[in-house]
C-alpha cells in the first residue's frame, strides 16, 4: 500500500480521532501509533506532529508487526 497523506481539506483531526486523543498533544510534540487489524497480513503506523494540518500512515516498521503500540514524543519541560 503507498503511503497515504491527509491534507487540511475541511478534516477535523478532533472530531477522528476524539479529545482524549487529541489532548495527548497537550504533552508531546510528536505520536505515532501503530495497529494491526486481526484479518490483515501488514501492520500500519500513524504519524502527526504538533502544528501539522496532516497526518501520515505507512506500513509500520517489522518490530511494529506483532502489537499495537503508541509513542508519544514529550515535550521538554519549559
Amino acid at each position: 500500500m503507498e503511503m497515504l497523506q491527509s491534507k487540511s481539506d475541511g478534516e477535523n483531526l478532533i472530531g477522528k480521532f476524539g479529545v482524549g486523543f487529541y489532548s495527548a498533544f497537550l504533552v508531546a510534540d510528536k505520536i505515532t501509533v501503530s495497529s494491526k487489524n486481526a484479518a490483515d497480513d501488514k501492520a500500519w503506523t500513524w504519524e502527526s506532529e504538533i502544528g501539522a494540518s496532516s497526518y501520515t500512515i505507512r506500513e509500520a516498521s517489522p518490530e511494529d508487526q506483532a502489537s499495537s503500540n503508541c509513542c508519544l514524543y514529550v515535550l521538554p519541560r519549559a
